[in-house]
């Protein structure tokens, strides 16, 4: 993708892409590009990888309990996704740490509803934090393969038999949906934009607004690093996916940010993520929201209207090509 890419409305880009509209576990790189959405590497520099154990007076940037490095540890080297939350979970959440609890993360939604609902949890901030730092979102990458394949896996032939056709079109489907680099998985953006979305019908903000997303992610099959992806959303890419059916003017979609963090040196692990976690954030988005609908923290903010959709199970609704051109 060159830089000067301009890519023109969505409702041209549906119009003139057949298949464009597909379940996010299908996007691909792509759809990235027709969007003019994609990833960049953030170097981590020396000073990252060593141990912050500054306090900067409420606890939180230090490595607060002693199985710190065990943790890290067996979040790198652990095969089971449970395991690897669980000791996520352990780092991140409780006293002096920065996040206070966590929770099912909430659904993608496209033209007024929810369309997806991810399998990943989000942390919430500590309000305690100064400021508090803004929720991020965590997935392993185990879960995001077999939800893929999920999708295509063929129903058993007669009797219970293999059914080998099915089985090759499965294969064949997943070859063109997985992504070459699983750091780069377009799916993630199907989280980051979930969270922006969230942001946005939780905080009544001034507008134009950028809200900050971010996720965390794992996989097994790698031992030397969680990934940390951050992306400014705007409100107006937000408007154009709940009302596809007028978007009919160039938006911006993001980039999105990703650093590499090394488990090693494992008693510094915790310490690291933290600081990476409680960094700085835009202006706008120094405060705290609260994902199930609780109390709201932000400047200036009034909380919405209930949408009991994100603390119940999503009903998924077909994304139709038809819905999004109409005018």
């Amino acid at each position: 993708m060159t830089a000067d890419f301009a890519p023109g409305s969505f409702c041209d880009i549906v119009r003139q892409n057949n298949g464009f509209l597909v379940s996010p576990l299908q996007w691909t790189s792509r759809h990235l590009e027709l969007v003019g959405c994609r990833f960049e590497e953030v170097a981590t520099t020396p000073s990252d990888t060593k141990s912050d154990q500054r306090d900067n007076g409420d606890g939180i940037g230090r490595t607060s309990h002693p199985k710190a490095a065990a943790d890290a540890e067996t979040l790198a080297m652990d095969i089971f996704a449970i395991i690897k939350r669980e000791c996520l979970i352990r780092i991140l959440v409780g006293r002096e740490k920065p996040f206070a609890r966590h929770s099912k993360g909430p659904s993608f939604y496209f033209h007024g509803g929810p369309v997806h609902r991810p399998r990943y949890i989000v942390f919430h901030s500590n309000a305690n934090g100064t400021p508090p730092p803004i929720p991020v979102g965590y997935v392993h990458y185990t879960d995001v393969n077999g939800d893929r394949r999920r999708q295509f896996e063929p129903c058993p032939g007669p009797n219970g038999t293999l059914n080998w056709i099915g089985g090759a079109i499965c294969n064949k489907r997943l070859a063109q949906t997985s992504p070459q680099d699983w750091t780069e998985d377009p799916y993630f953006v199907c989280h980051l934009l979930a969270l922006a979305q969230h942001q946005d019908r939780t905080l009544n903000l001034t507008k134009p607004t950028t809200y900050t997303s971010r996720l965390l992610v794992t996989n097994v099959l790698n031992r030397e690093y969680i990934v940390f992806y951050e992306a400014g959303i705007t409100t107006e890419l937000l408007d154009v996916l709940r009302d596809p059916t007028h978007a009919n003017t160039s938006v911006e979609w993001p980039t999105v940010r990703r650093i590499k963090l090394p488990y090693k040196p494992y008693d510094t692990f915790a310490a690291r993520l933290t600081s990476i976690l409680v960094a700085s954030s835009p202006a706008s988005l120094n405060n705290s929201f609260d994902l199930d609908g609780g109390d709201c923290f932000a400047r200036n903010c009034r909380k919405r209207a209930h949408v009991p959709e994100d603390n119940q199970p999503a009903t998924v609704r077909h994304i139709s090509k038809r819905r999004a051109t109409r005018r």
